[in-house]
C-alpha cells in the first residue's frame, strides 16, 4: 500500500533475493529489472494497475510461485508455462487474461 509506480532499477542487483512482494501499488507495468532476479522463489504482484508485461522470465528457473492476480493484464507471457520449478500461479480477479497454451499444459 505505498502507491508505488515503479520499482528502483536496483532491484535487479540483488542477487539473493528470494522472496519479493510488491503487492496493492500502482505499477502499470511489469518491472523489466524483476526478470534479472535469477534467484526469486516467490513474486508477489497482486493488485497493481498492471497492463503490460513484458520482462523476459527465462531466467526464473527457481520460481515457485507467481502471484498476478487483480491486475490488467491482457494476456501472459508464454514461458511462464516452461518455468521448471512453478508450482502456484495465481491469476484470479484479471477477466480479460487471456492464458497461452503453453501455460495450460
Amino acid at each position: 500500500h505505498n502507491k508505488l509506480t515503479a520499482l528502483p532499477a536496483e532491484i535487479m542487483d540483488c542477487g539473493n533475493l528470494q522472496v519479493l512482494i510488491f503487492s496493492d501499488n500502482e505499477l502499470t507495468e511489469f518491472p523489466i529489472e524483476v526478470g534479472f532476479i535469477k534467484t526469486l522463489r516467490e513474486l508477489h504482484a497482486a493488485d497493481n494497475r498492471m497492463a503490460l508485461f513484458i520482462a523476459d522470465i527465462t531466467r526464473w528457473n527457481a520460481l515457485e510461485v507467481l502471484d498476478l492476480s487483480g491486475n490488467l493484464l491482457p494476456s501472459l507471457p508464454a514461458a511462464i508455462g516452461w518455468l521448471p520449478a512453478l508450482e502456484e500461479l495465481n491469476v484470479m480477479n484479471m477477466p480479460t487474461l487471456r492464458i497461452p497454451e503453453s501455460v495450460l499444459q
